[in-house]
């Protein structure tokens, strides 16, 4: 997935990138796209921009997928399976759902630390100027 953005804020070794929605984007808009996106990008991504710079933001598909299946698929596998074990042990629907909720925010949170954490799931952005 590739897509052009522009350098709106650069400080030190950060800096903030708002993504343009294409046509393709704005037609979907399954994921916001309608409206400009923000991405931040740090280290050496970003000691190498300028305020006001074009760049391209690319990012593999199948990482993409994986990000997905993080944030998607393992709260939503945690559940499930909570639900499953701690009623069977409970038979109480309520304890058991109350449980595999606590236990799907705690799953979604784990999934966002790990996917800030990683470098592999940080999108790589080049100069177009």
């Amino acid at each position: 997935m590739k897509e052009k953005g522009t350098v709106i804020k650069k400080e030190k070794d950060q800096a903030v990138i708002e993504i343009q929605s294409d046509e393709a984007c704005s037609k979907c808009c399954s994921c916001g796209g309608a409206h400009p996106r923000r991405l931040t990008v740090s280290g050496q991504e970003a000691e190498k921009l300028a305020t006001g710079q074009k760049v391209m933001v690319e990012m593999e598909e199948a990482m993409m997928l994986k990000i997905y299946a993080m944030v998607y698929g393992l709260p939503l596998a945690v559940f499930v399976v909570t639900v499953i074990i701690i009623h069977y042990l409970t038979s109480s629907p309520g304890i058991s759902f109350s449980l595999a909720l606590a236990a799907t925010v705690l799953a979604y949170l784990l999934a966002g630390a790990l996917i800030r954490r990683e470098k592999g799931f940080s999108p790589t952005v080049t100069a177009l100027e």
